[in-house]
């Protein structure tokens, strides 16, 4: 007689219409010496496999059915099969693709594994939302995207090397940032720099369109001079406009530091060594300030613009020496019509620099 635990391994070629016999029928079936029921014999049983406890173990854990019930069971066994999907040899050649631990070994696998996705980075709705946006593909079509694809990067054109130094350097827009061009350049209206209106208890220079213009060609020759001016020159404008109480200091300061710079610019020690020797020019072996701007005027130092190029040298020390004196004391004693003055006589002392230099 056979063991019933002996049943539980079947061979594939086993006639299966003998399992829908009576008991009595399959032991008298099994008591023949037929050529099935010595195969069926010979195949070893699951405790003989995996020994008692294995198989105890085994026996011990519950059934699909036991778990999802029924219902959901018969739905789950409903679902059709890879094999039935793609075909017998459509299922081989998948099945016989290695796996992701196969090709990078259980270590990598697990790091690989370990990456969050990218529902968990963003969460649902971020996710969601960005599966949302449309492919390349879909927007430009099949042979667009294609086309698109196959053409060379930066990298490829120009080397690693290359490309790495040309992504290095500082874009447009950060150059310019902060930067009003004037209407030649942008094409567009200058926006005024200056906020104070009668409806905000301040006041509006009467030659508002001239100082537009002049400060449009101002910030333009500034950036030729040397870029990095244009934020001491757009600092203190911005200072102009904040509620600090403090700001009197912040806008003459910028002031200042803005015409040293371009005075030391336009007449460095050398050239005015070279130009002139008299000692009057000199401060513990230093250009004064008024050598500097007498080397910028030298072009209006004689003929009938002697007189005016003396009277812009003697005007420019004084508006200087104001910039100097406000700027150092605690409290400042500008009203707001002479703080706007300032900075608009400032960039009109530049202008008028910068214009006969240039």
């Amino acid at each position: 007689m056979v063991e019933l635990s002996e049943l539980t391994a079947i061979p594939p070629d086993f006639d299966a219409p003998n399992l829908a016999l009576t008991g009595h029928t399959t032991l008298a079936k099994m008591s023949n010496t037929s050529a099935k029921a010595a195969q069926l014999m010979a195949v070893p049983s699951m405790r003989a496999v995996l020994g008692p406890a294995k198989a105890a173990q085994l026996m011990a854990v519950p059934s699909m059915r036991a778990v999802l019930g029924p219902a959901k069971a018969a739905q789950l066994m409903a679902v059709p099969s890879m094999r039935a999907v793609l075909g017998p040899a459509k299922a081989a050649q998948l099945m016989a693709v290695p796996s992701m631990r196969a090709v990078l070994g259980p270590a990598k696998a697990a790091q690989l594994m370990a990456v969050p996705s990218m529902r968990a980075v963003l969460g649902p709705a971020k996710a969601a939302q960005l599966m949302a946006v449309p492919s390349m593909r879909a927007v430009l079509g099949p042979a667009k995207a294609a086309q698109l694809m196959a053409a060379p990067s930066m990298g490829d054109v120009l080397g690693t090397a290359k490309a790495a130094q040309l992504r290095a350097m500082p874009s447009m827009r950060d150059v310019f940032k902060g930067v009003t061009l004037p209407p030649l350049v942008q094409r567009l209206p200058v926006s005024p720099h200056y906020p104070f209106s009668e409806d905000e208890g301040g006041v509006r220079p009467e030659n508002e369109g001239q100082i537009l213009q002049e400060t449009g060609f101002l910030e333009l020759e500034l950036l030729k001079l040397e870029p990095d001016l244009l934020s001491l020159l757009q600092g203190a404008r911005d200072a102009l406009k904040t509620s600090n109480p403090d700001r009197p200091r912040h806008v003459l300061v910028s002031l200042r530091e803005l015409v040293t710079h371009v005075m030391h610019l336009l007449a460095p020690d050398d050239s005015i060594q070279i130009w002139s020797n008299d000692t009057n020019c000199y401060y513990n072996g230093r250009p004064t300030r008024r050598a500097r701007l007498m080397y910028i005027n030298r072009e209006s130092s004689s003929g009938a613009l002697a007189k005016s190029g003396d009277a812009h040298v003697s005007w420019a020390l004084a508006l200087m020496d104001a910039l100097n004196a406000e700027s150092h004391v605690i409290s400042s004693r500008l009203t707001e019509r002479e703080l706007c003055a300032l900075v608009i006589w400032t960039e009109s002392l530049l202008y008028s620099i910068l214009g006969k230099y240039l």
